[in-house]
């Protein structure tokens, strides 16, 4: 744009903007004519002179910065499923009770616990012992196992290892049972073997004894059949 003046005077020609975002700005004084190109605006709107001969240009149709695309909200990292906690209620026996096996800390070796420490074993009862696997896996082998600790009646037991409570239906090749008196449940966490059960990692699963053999009762009546059960974890966890 051109600003032109007569000659028959030299003209302190003040021009001030208004412009979206841009200062303001002086012009030298000018006696024939002064070009202003100023960055940012597409085009101007031009006002005056006003008797003292100032202009004023107002800035039309700015260019403006796109406005930036926000980054995506990255998702968040899912929540394990927290370990099953409270008392277990078995149907069809007289009384459940529920034992929480901790995994232990690395090195602390086997796991035990004595049933009479537990509200006892008697007939028609069942015990629901309770563990979860570590969130890493292992290549080897370990064991839960069981025997009496009441060497005045050993009973056989019927025992399964499942992820479910007082389940005793074992899906071919992934949990395991066993009747006898004593019980020996080899496993792996994270394994993949045809022969012994495959434990996933950070799942909860039960360990289910009954004093049964084929269906019928084995403990006496009013005898606390007790036993020991034994956690031996693989190598590495």
């Amino acid at each position: 744009m051109e600003i032109f003046e007569s000659p028959r005077r030299a003209l302190a020609a003040a021009v001030s903007l208004s412009l979206i975002g841009a200062p303001a700005v002086v012009v030298a004084p000018v006696s024939h004519a002064a070009t202003l190109t100023i960055n940012g605006c597409d085009s101007y709107q031009v006002s005056g002179p006003d008797s003292l001969g100032n202009v004023t240009l107002n800035c039309v149709g700015a260019t403006t910065s796109p406005t930036p695309t926000p980054s995506p909200t990255p998702s968040p990292t899912p929540t394990p499923s927290p370990t099953p906690t409270g008392a277990v209620s078995c149907s069809g026996f007289t009384a459940t009770h529920t034992i929480d096996l901790a995994w232990g800390a690395p090195g602390s070796g086997n796991v035990r616990i004595n049933t009479a420490n537990y509200g006892g074993f008697k007939a028609g009862e069942i015990v629901v012992v309770r563990f979860t696997t570590p969130a890493s896996t292992s290549s080897s082998y370990a064991k839960i196992s069981g025997l009496e600790s009441n060497a005045n009646y050993p009973e056989y037991r019927t025992v399964s290892l499942s992820q479910d409570a007082c389940s005793f239906t074992t899906p071919a090749g992934k949990y395991s049972t066993s009747v006898g008196l004593s019980f020996y449940l080899t496993y792996g966490v994270g394994t993949s073997s045809l022969t012994y059960a495959n434990l996933q990692p950070s799942t909860t699963y039960y360990v289910n004894i009954k004093s049964e053999k084929n269906g019928v009762n084995t403990c006496p009546s009013g005898i606390s059949c007790d036993m020991f059960i034994e956690l031996a974890k693989p190598s590495g966890l």
